[in-house]
């Protein structure tokens, strides 16, 4: 199975798909930094690409208005674990990220390190797919 997450965003967060890409080729090309491998990453017209070996992960944005699911999950989510954030409602942008199969998980770090930078984000809210669950 591959990785997949949302990072919800405020709507009136100014986000562009360039601006992950500087963000990722920052992180990545810090040569201090133990994650800087062979890593491929290049900006599409409605995606980013992360490949190391033969292995992908993608970044796409969504600003469309969420579902009703979407808002009743994230004010619930808001509502017990981040109240600080309920005023910055409605989270109405999200990245949605996705990888290739990994089922030797070699790549688990490289999904993670990714997670990681995108949840610097402010106002980030990060929803684990596979588990059903914000982080």
């Amino acid at each position: 199975m591959g990785y997949a997450a949302f990072v919800f965003l405020p709507i009136d967060t100014p986000l562009s798909l360039a601006d992950i890409e500087l963000r990722l080729r920052a992180f990545f090309a810090d040569s201090q930094h133990p994650a800087n491998r062979a890593v491929d990453i290049q900006r599409h017209s409605d995606c980013i690409s992360l490949t190391r070996d033969r292995w992908s992960l993608y970044i796409s944005t969504n600003c469309r208005s969420p579902t009703h699911l979407d808002s009743k999950a994230i004010t619930s989510y808001l509502a017990d674990m981040r109240p600080e954030l309920v005023s910055k409602m409605p989270y109405a942008c999200r990245l949605e990220i996705f990888s290739d199969k990994d089922r030797t998980l070699d790549y688990f770090n490289d999904y993670a390190l990714v997670i990681e930078q995108l949840a610097q984000l402010p106002d980030a809210i990060i929803y684990d797919y596979a588990a059903g669950t914000f982080m």
